[in-house]
């Protein structure tokens, strides 16, 4: 009977455990929809915009073409992409509450191509005779090729304050003294003479052909730099170009510049609004919201791919088959005439590269694709590019790298200094290449070069079979070569220098749409990764994410070393 008795009542306390942990759970999701459905109300119901508003542009986290859809909802001035951030700026030209545009430019971190696209919208936003104003206590070349883009830039007259126009670079470590110091060996496998990735790791010192790649990008940096500055603040140009080169604008402060014509005025950020008359202000990300969206029956589809490209699918990567549903879900949408792809990617796997081309060449036989290039489009970004009807770019893109690579890297030596031995028991011939203690023979880099040679011929036979170029022709443009978006249209890999908008505004005119809606395709999360992405925000998981993305660099650079890759992931300063 005391068993009986024992049995029961730890039956009847697991029943009381469950029916409370249901319980539980019922009154947190009751509580979780609650809270939410109170916030969407309260931002539906925000304050209307304020007359007379001067709209607050700042960078100081950079910009990206894609974010995911993560749990927000408590950030007022949430963080835009480019194009939201240039659809702001283009709203607010006829938008009667914007006065103005203030340009807070310290802390901007952006690219040249970003700069570009966003001097663009800036130049049309001077249409509506509205002043732009741009103010810092420090700039750098990038955030100043901004600035002169206002009516007036003004700077703090504080001694302490700091203008640095310094010059552009490329800082590569190699590696191969130190790897070899502790037992680390690389082995790096290249089709195309001028493919460069991975020679860090095998060279002592930059090949000559890195050299002239590199050299050839900085120049048609330069020159655009030194042209924007000396035209747009009526500085002369061979003295502006000497004095530059020479390094005369190192080490300004805002009295040096405001004497050297830089700068029009010297005022603190309290003086500057009261001398403007700048009362109200609305910043970029809480603007957003305010803008009224038109909804019209044409539909043009905008798909962003920002990342690495790889079979591995992540928050940071482009996956091929999370690609294809989004290409699947624009062809079939009859409200969607033409879709735009914009590409911010070094490339990455070959086959991911060659399945997503194959899905652009198949869905584009039933609706026009256009390509626009951000930043880089370059080796498997490129490889997608070339699928499209049409590719723009800006000048400053970086594109091209037609080449292939394959990495392998030997942790044998590394092995003995620590004292580790591997015992292996194998059954058939298994890939070295798999194997990070041992080194890749002879006879497998021999079979490895001739698959490689094979994902060369058919990358180049994408590039004739995309951009009409005779295939025999291709090879003068490919081998690993890397070119700015000025000289990609020269030798016809790219159709017009053109951004986002201008991509979007093409496609419509070959449409003949005079009215219709842009549609962002995203893949909306299900309901369990909202509520994983809920918990970590409430967590302010910080640390969380940044081991994520550390997760997905790995993944990717794990597919990279053990097949052939299509990978450019250099950057200019």
């Amino acid at each position: 009977m005391f068993i009986l008795r024992f049995l029961k009542n730890i039956v009847k306390f697991l029943i009381k455990e469950i029916v409370g942990s249901i319980i539980f759970l019922i009154l947190l999701t009751i509580l979780i929809v609650s809270i939410f459905t109170k916030l969407g109300e309260s931002f539906e119901k925000n304050e209307p915009l304020r007359s007379n508003s001067f709209l607050i542009v700042s960078f100081n986290n950079g910009l990206k073409d894609y974010r995911n859809n993560g749990f927000d909802v408590f950030e007022k001035n949430k963080e835009l992409t480019l194009y939201q951030t240039l659809e702001s700026i283009n709203y607010a030209k006829n938008d009667s509450n914007i006065t103005g545009i203030v340009l807070n430019l310290d802390n901007s971190n952006l690219s040249f191509s970003q700069i570009e696209e966003i001097n663009k919208s800036l130049v049309n936003f001077k249409k509506s005779n509205k002043p732009i104003l741009a103010y810092g206590n420090s700039f750098n070349k990038n955030n100043y090729l901004i600035g002169i883009y206002a009516d007036k830039i003004y700077m703090n007259p504080a001694a302490s304050t700091n203008f640095s126009l310094d010059g552009f670079n490329i800082n590569i470590p190699y590696y191969k003294e130190l790897t070899g110091k502790i037992g680390v060996e690389f082995q790096v496998l290249h089709i195309g003479n001028y493919k460069s990735y991975g020679e860090n790791f095998v060279k002592s010192e930059m090949s000559q052909e890195f050299k002239n790649q590199y050299f050839s990008l900085l120049q048609g940096r330069k020159n655009y730099f030194v042209n924007e500055i000396s035209s747009k603040r009526k500085i002369e140009l061979a003295k502006f170009e000497n004095d530059f080169l020479n390094g005369k604008y190192l080490y300004f402060n805002s009295k040096k510049a405001k004497e050297n014509k830089f700068i029009d005025k010297l005022l603190n950020y309290d003086e500057f609004l009261k001398e403007n008359s700048i009362e109200n202000t609305v910043e970029l990300g809480e603007y957003y919201s305010y803008i009224d969206k038109k909804f019209e029956n044409d539909n043009i589809a905008l798909i962003t791919l920002e990342g690495d490209i790889s079979t591995f699918e992540g928050e940071n990567n482009i996956n091929p088959f999370k690609t294809a549903e989004l290409l699947e879900i624009a062809k079939n949408d009859v409200s969607i005439k033409g879709i735009v792809i914009r590409i911010n990617s070094p490339g990455g796997s070959a086959l991911a590269s060659e399945i997503i081309n194959q899905k652009v060449r198949e869905v584009k036989k039933v609706k026009p694709i256009y390509v626009s290039i951000s930043q880089t489009a370059a080796s498997g970004g490129y490889y997608i590019a070339s699928a499209g009807d049409k590719i723009f770019a800006n000048k400053n893109s970086i594109t091209g790298s037609i080449g292939v690579v394959s990495m392998f890297f030997n942790l044998k030596g590394l092995y003995e200094k620590l004292g580790l031995k591997y015992e292996s028991i194998e059954l058939g011939k298994t890939p070295s290449s798999f194997n990070f203690s041992k080194k890749v023979s002879d006879e497998e880099l021999k079979e490895l070069e001739t698959e490689m040679t094979d994902i060369y011929n058919e990358f180049k036979l994408r590039v004739s079979q995309g951009r009409n170029i005779k295939y025999e022709k291709v090879e003068d443009i490919a081998q690993g070569k890397v070119y700015d978006g000025v000289e990609a249209k020269k030798i016809g890999l790219v159709d017009e220098i053109g951004d986002i908008n201008d991509t979007i505004e093409a496609l419509a005119k070959n449409l003949k749409l005079n009215k219709f809606s842009v549609n962002e395709i995203k893949i909306e999360d299900d309901k369990f990764d909202k509520l994983f992405k809920f918990t970590n925000y409430l967590k302010s998981n910080n640390i969380s994410k940044n081991l994520d993305n550390i997760e997905n660099k790995y993944k990717t650079l794990e597919e990279l070393n053990s097949t052939p890759s299509l990978y450019f992931p250099y950057k200019i300063n």
